[in-house]
């Protein structure tokens, strides 16, 4: 049985329609390059910007870019260090090494395999300029003890947003959260060549809320 690693299929069938008339439009006015004289490219900053409450956002050709953007920004280069996690994409390295400063790598919870918190301290010294956590596997990191470190070593990024359209539950782990709010409904998994049954799922209802507001909480909306 082949399982997916990503079913992007899936994720496009969604927006099909969306999605399709958005290329089409780009397509037909041959608007593939101008950056911020681009049309397109104007109105997706401007409705990020409002989505972000802020007056300006300004775009990038790819996340890394940005990464590399805001460390020079910052001043972070040669002599530098950026903490960063030792499972994430190629970019969150890649990004500080390119800068001139040097990724120490901090290894990752067992649970969510997102940056250990826990462990990061030991790699501070008079060296390091900022934390870089990583959000992945539709979790967010920990980020109240990182934010705290970076206060208390007087890191760049202490004062900073971490993530768009991002927010914390607190001290309650996101699985244990949407358990509570969305419960289980556990059931078999199923091969799909010889319809046996090879395992059986948690069951938990998990939804990309990352780029969408809200379960219909009270005291939302809630990102994760």
């Amino acid at each position: 049985m082949k399982v997916p690693f990503v079913d992007l299929k899936l994720q496009y069938q969604t927006y099909k329609t969306e999605i399709d008339k958005a290329i089409s439009d780009v397509i037909s006015e041959t608007a593939f390059i101008g950056g911020s004289g681009n049309k397109y490219v104007q109105q997706f900053e401007y409705e990020f910007a409002a989505y972000l409450g802020l007056k300006n956002v300004i775009t990038c050709a790819n996340g890394t870019d940005s990464l590399e953007i805001l460390l020079e920004a910052y001043g972070i280069g040669v002599g530098d260090e950026v903490i960063v996690p030792a499972l994430s994409w190629i970019s969150s390295s890649e990004a500080v090494g390119r800068s001139g400063a040097k990724p120490v790598f901090v290894d990752i919870c067992e649970d969510t395999l997102l940056l250990n918190p826990d462990l990061i301290e030991t790699k501070i010294n008079k060296n390091t300029k900022a934390i870089m956590p990583v959000h992945l596997y539709g979790n967010p990191v920990n980020m109240e003890p990182i934010m705290q470190l970076a206060a208390k070593y007087n890191l760049i990024n202490q004062n900073r947003k971490d993530s768009q359209g991002l927010c914390f539950l607190g001290k309650i782990k996101y699985i244990d959260f949407i358990k509570a709010h969305l419960g289980e409904n556990k059931g078999l998994i199923i091969d799909i060549d010889t319809n046996l049954a090879v395992g059986e799922h948690k069951g938990l209802w998990f939804h990309t809320i990352g780029q969408r507001q809200g379960i219909g909480l009270s005291g939302g909306p809630w990102y994760v």
